[in-house]
């Protein structure tokens, strides 16, 4: 049976004491099998963002311990910052990482929210895909009016009475908003300015809701510590909105006021796919690293399955994959002591390894239900590990005449199994086709077979 992890990224009412934030994080990994994956926390939106994973019964008990810790170290009535809040967990997402779908991270969403309210008394919103309101699956709609004018409406108006609570807050933890989404990229800009008005002028026209780029949330701040205003995105969905087109979009109303994007800043984590399509450098991201992709925390704190296990589900097709992510493995090393870059064969070996378990989901999905397997799915994917280890080759024979002599055969080597990868992906993938029931898909399926050999 393949693995299955959860991302939790909980957002809390605290970005100035980093005793309280490292104890909310402790509660959260007291929790067997928790890893935690990111910590950030932000003195001017008094703000902190924690990152953990694991499997889902696990992260969904993290998640609580963290919310009811939180409750006991932070008063919302004394907290000031200038970011919007209604708790001192303010909001709780699950994210389907690995082997989960987005409505199965809703039903935790639902069990964390009713635990939550029983353990705590902390009255709970549903929010994003886990919303039983559609009024309540935009984030901001619920987060009108603050904690303060929150605490106030909620006693007479029904609209506003919690999924699980009675209808009043917390006296002092105020509410919080559970719920499921896609992988969100918190994503602010610094300007070169002290004015809070241009900030909020290229925040209205970038956001989506006053017609601007498709999922995009933002805000206009002033940061007292830095001096100067901030525009706060939420992007909460790349493949809708890429990074570097939000950073366009940004310098180009930026430049009509008269301004100049000094520096920007990731917050948590970001997936390969969405740096990929951007450079972090081109984009000015401040004190950018590997450690902020999320696969490359996910692969150290949750490494493959051992050989052992890995051996004994063994699929033609998860066996190419691996071929190549070892093929892969080989190359970064002999890149790595021969003192080159080796960030792009890095980048193959990490989504390599990956494909082979994915390869496995497609099948072991079917045993489950008892359902027709997906073999339009079941082809693509090898196809996509073929494609990929095609790129590989290109790169392992610019190694090759880039290496130390002493490492030519080991690159040899490399090359030997990413060709052999490619055949193996080629080869398990003929009797699918025939499965297939549209013959354009048929079609476009063999077309990229054909290129790759």
């Amino acid at each position: 049976m393949a693995r299955r992890i959860v991302e939790c990224v909980p957002n809390f009412s605290e970005g100035r004491r980093a005793d309280v934030v490292d104890r909310i994080a402790a509660a959260a990994l007291s929790v067997k099998g928790v890893r935690l994956l990111d910590k950030e926390m932000d003195q001017d939106h008094n703000r902190s963002v924690l990152t953990f994973a694991g499997e889902p019964k696990a992260v969904v008990e993290a998640a609580i311990k963290a919310v009811g810790e939180a409750s006991l170290l932070i008063d919302l009535n004394h907290h000031k910052g200038v970011h919007p809040r209604i708790g001192a967990a303010d909001v709780v997402p699950f994210i389907p990482v690995e082997n989960i779908t987005l409505d199965e991270c809703a039903l935790l969403a639902e069990q964390a929210g009713e635990q939550i309210w029983k353990r705590y008394q902390i009255p709970v919103y549903l929010y994003g895909a886990a919303a039983k309101n559609p009024e309540r699956a935009a984030l901001p709609n619920l987060r009108k009016g603050a904690f303060e004018g929150l605490r106030e409406e909620v006693k007479t108006n029904p609209e506003k009475k919690p999924d699980f609570g009675n209808a009043s807050l917390h006296p002092t933890a105020g509410a919080v908003a559970v719920g499921a989404r896609k992988f969100l990229i918190a994503y602010n800009f610094h300007l070169e300015t002290k004015d809070v008005k241009v900030a909020k002028l290229i925040a209205a026209a970038i956001r989506e809701s006053s017609g601007g780029l498709a999922s995009v949330r933002a805000l206009g701040l002033y940061l007292e510590s830095r001096k100067l205003a901030q525009v706060s995105v939420n992007l909460t969905d790349y493949e809708r909105t890429s990074l570097g087109e939000l950073f366009h979009a940004v310098e180009r109303e930026a430049t009509k006021l008269g301004v100049k994007v000094k520096s920007t800043e990731l917050i948590g984590l970001v997936p390969r796919q969405a740096l990929d399509q951007a450079g972090a450098r081109l984009m000015k991201v401040e004190h950018f690293r590997e450690g902020m992709v999320l696969e490359n925390r996910l692969l150290e704190e949750f490494p493959a399955d051992p050989l052992a296990d890995f051996l004994t589900d063994l699929s033609p097709g998860r066996a190419a994959a691996a071929t190549a992510a070892m093929a892969a493995a080989v190359g970064e090393k002999m890149a790595r002591i021969s003192g080159l870059n080796h960030d792009e064969i890095t980048a193959d070996k990490v989504w390599l390894a990956e494909a082979a378990v994915r390869d496995a989901v497609v099948f072991d999905r079917a045993l489950e239900t008892g359902e027709e397997v997906d073999w339009v799915a079941a082809t693509r994917l090898p196809i996509e590990v073929a494609t990929r280890a095609h790129q590989l080759v290109k790169r392992m024979e610019d190694l090759r005449a880039k290496a130390h002599p002493e490492f030519q055969t080991d690159v040899e080597s490399s090359l030997y199994l990413c060709r052999s990868a490619i055949q193996a992906a080629i080869t398990c993938i003929q009797p699918n086709l025939s499965r297939i029931q549209s013959e354009e898909t048929r079609k476009e399926l063999t077309a990229r077979i054909w290129a790759l050999q």
